[in-house]
């Protein structure tokens, strides 16, 4: 039986999470780092050839914020799956992220593999 992964792209411009969210996802069997991108732009230019499961997406970014971000990758990829994370934990972001069409938002501070697999379905 072939082995499942979960095939993760990530967008944040900030590098402390996107190098802490690298080496969590880096020492997991089960999930392959398929991408990042810095800002929201480069996202829309290179995941729909890189063809992620989930994308992580930080909502503050510059040129097109993570809101945006969702609604773009959704009408390009529908099937795909996107969590929302923020250094502001706010009630306001569950309730947009749902609206949008994201899986969830997750406060960075929060986030782990654990809370990732859940969210997604993902059986490691």
């Amino acid at each position: 039986m072939k082995p499942r992964f979960l095939r993760i792209a990530i967008v944040d411009d900030h590098m402390a999470f996107l190098d802490y969210s690298k080496s969590l996802l880096a020492g997991h069997q089960g999930v392959k780092l398929v991408g990042t991108a810095l800002d929201g732009e480069e996202a829309l230019e290179r995941f729909p050839s890189l063809n992620p499961d989930v994308a992580i997406i930080d909502i503050a970014m510059p040129l097109i914020n993570g809101f945006s971000l969702t609604l773009k990758l959704k009408r390009l990829m529908p099937e795909i799956g996107i969590v929302l994370v923020s250094d502001v934990d706010d009630k306001n972001y569950e309730i947009l992220a749902e609206d949008l069409g994201a899986l969830a938002f997750i406060h960075k501070q929060a986030f782990s593999l654990e809370t990732l697999f859940k969210i997604v379905g993902f059986e490691a």
